[in-house]
C-alpha cells in the first residue's frame, strides 16, 4: 500500500511542499514520509517529527528544537501503543503561545487497527471526538466545520478577534496599494533628484526617494 503512495507522489513536482511534510502510516506501522527533498519509506517502531524536513536536518539541529526535544525524551520512557499514551505524547509535543494562545490547532490520534482517529481541538487533549472512517466515507463527499463538534474554547474565540494582515484581506490589500505607492514615489523623487539642477531640491528630493 505504502508502495503505492510512494509511486503515485513520485509522478509529481513534491519540491512545491515547502512548508508541508506529509506522513502516510499503514496498519504494520510502516511509514511514508513525503516532503520538499524527499519520498523514504520507514519501519522504526516509534518516529518522532516536528517542524523540519528530516532529510536534511541532523540529530543536533533537531534537538534545538522544542517539539522535537520533548517528544523524544517522552518516548525514551517508554512508547505504549494505546490512546491515552499517544495523547499524553501529543499533548506534550502542543503548541501554546504567549501572547494569544495561539498554537496546534488539531491533534489526530489514529488507531489503524479499527480504522477510528480521535480528534481534539486547538491544543486542548481533554475533549476527544472519534470518528470512524467507514462511517465518514458512507457520507460521500462532504466537509466539517472542524471546530463545531467540540465545546467552545476561550483561546480560540480569542484568536479570532486578533486581526493580522494574515487572516485581514483588506488590511493585505490597503499595505499592497501603500507599498505600490511608496515605491512608485521613490522612483519618482529619485529620477527628479538626478534631473534637479538645484543642490537643494535634489538632497530634498533625495530625502524623500530613500523615506518612500
Amino acid at each position: 500500500m505504502l508502495e503505492e503512495v510512494h509511486e503515485h507522489f513520485s509522478k509529481y513536482d513534491h519540491s512545491i511542499f515547502l512548508e508541508d511534510v506529509f506522513i502516510f502510516i499503514d496498519a504494520s506501522g510502516r511509514y511514508l514520509i513525503v516532503e520538499p527533498y524527499s519520498l523514504k519509506i520507514g519501519n522504526n517502531a516509534s518516529y518522532v517529527l516536528s517542524n523540519f524536513f528530516p532529510s536534511i536536518t541532523d540529530e543536533k539541529k533537531r534537538r534545538e528544537l522544542d517539539r522535537y526535544k520533548s517528544g523524544s525524551e517522552f518516548l525514551q520512557k517508554g512508547a505504549k501503543a494505546n490512546r491515552a499514551y499517544c495523547t499524553a505524547m501529543s499533548d506534550t509535543m502542543h503548541v501554546c503561545r504567549d501572547k494569544i494562545g495561539d498554537g496546534t490547532l488539531l491533534t489526530g490520534i489514529w488507531d489503524a487497527s479499527t480504522l477510528e482517529v480521535t480528534f481534539y481541538f486547538y491544543h486542548n487533549c481533554t475533549n476527544g471526538k472519534p470518528f470512524k472512517l467507514e462511517d465518514e466515507l458512507a457520507k460521500g463527499d462532504h466537509s466539517i466545520d472542524i471546530k463545531t463538534p467540540f465545546p467552545k474554547n476561550a483561546e480560540f474565540e480569542k484568536l479570532k478577534t486578533y486581526i493580522a494582515p494574515f487572516n485581514t484581506p483588506w488590511i493585505r490589500i490597503t499595505l499592497a496599494i501603500l507599498g505600490f505607492f511608496y515605491l512608485v514615489s521613490s522612483l519618482y523623487f529619485a529620477s527628479s533628484a538626478i534631473r534637479n539642477k538645484s543642490q537643494e531640491m535634489r538632497g530634498f528630493r533625495l530625502f524623500l526617494a530613500l523615506f518612500s
